[in-house]
């Protein structure tokens, strides 16, 4: 993305940073509910809670990873803005359709890359 100040530039940045202060927010909120439990721990009294407890605990840690590693993503983006590499994928060099930028602020890749790594991935 050459011109670094155009509109879209601005959008896009606008909307990468909206979503950094929502992920910090939901890991920051994840940190205190952690730290509350640990502090407060309720007495379990039946084994079927327990395995209840246990059940959400792991998919709120499933969450907050997946959180984590788009808050890696976005920050990426953002450094991408700065330098002057973004826009354009990072596998083939072309550049990233602007609908998909629009779409996904944080793309690495453009469409026909992307499906690569996802089939990739798959096999």
């Amino acid at each position: 993305m050459n011109a670094t100040r155009s509109p879209l530039y601005q959008q896009l940045l606008t909307r990468l940073q909206q979503r950094e202060a929502e992920l910090r927010a939901l890991l920051q909120a994840d940190d205190a509910r952690a730290l509350t439990s640990a502090t407060g721990e309720a007495e379990v009294t039946d084994f079927k809670e327990l395995a209840a407890q246990g059940a959400s605990s792991a998919v709120e840690d499933v969450q907050m990873a997946h959180a984590a590693d788009e808050l890696a993503t976005v920050l990426a983006a953002q450094r991408r803005l700065d330098d002057g590499s973004y826009g354009f994928c990072a596998e083939c060099g072309e550049p990233v359709a602007e609908q998909r930028l629009l779409a996904m602020p944080q793309a690495l890749y453009c469409t026909a890359c992307q499906a690569l790594h996802e089939h990739s991935s798959r096999s």
